[in-house]
């Protein structure tokens, strides 16, 4: 009997639980995480190089940014060169805006839309000024 009450009120606490009372999950955004590129599209043409596509976002949950960008400045040296730039992310009801804090990058201080793919594995750097100038990167 005693087995039967407690069973009772076992389903019946479990019963009277709503929504509401289950812990909330919390969502990550999908832009966290390391990105790589793919391709640099410049008047529909994509001119990404071997070194070019080395080059890495990082989007961290606190709000910060990393860009590791490389260039062959000099293609005939066979050289690859690295610009890092540091800034931060946020996400307004799913408009990014970035700011970079250096000076060296051509989209600073929030000058680039950040598009991601409806799966969620790629995302679009572009200029907002020249569509047809921007950067895919794909989750890594």
């Amino acid at each position: 009997m005693k087995r039967t009450i407690l069973l009772f009120f076992a389903i019946a606490g479990i019963l009277s639980c709503t929504e509401n009372d289950t812990i909330p999950k919390t969502q990550v955004d999908p832009i966290i995480g390391t990105w790589q590129v793919q391709s640099i599209f410049e008047d529909g043409v994509d001119f990404a190089t071997e070194c070019n596509k080395k080059s890495t976002a990082k989007f961290s949950e606190r709000g910060d940014l990393t860009l590791e960008m490389f260039s062959d400045r000099q293609p005939a040296i066979d050289s690859c060169f690295v610009d890092n730039e540091i800034g931060s992310w946020q996400n307004n009801d799913g408009i990014y805006e970035i700011k970079l804090d250096g000076d060296d990058w051509d989209w600073d201080d929030a000058d680039v839309s950040i598009i991601l793919s409806e799966d969620f594995n790629t995302l679009n750097f572009i200029d907002p000024e020249d569509t047809s100038n921007y950067i895919v990167f794909k989750k890594i």
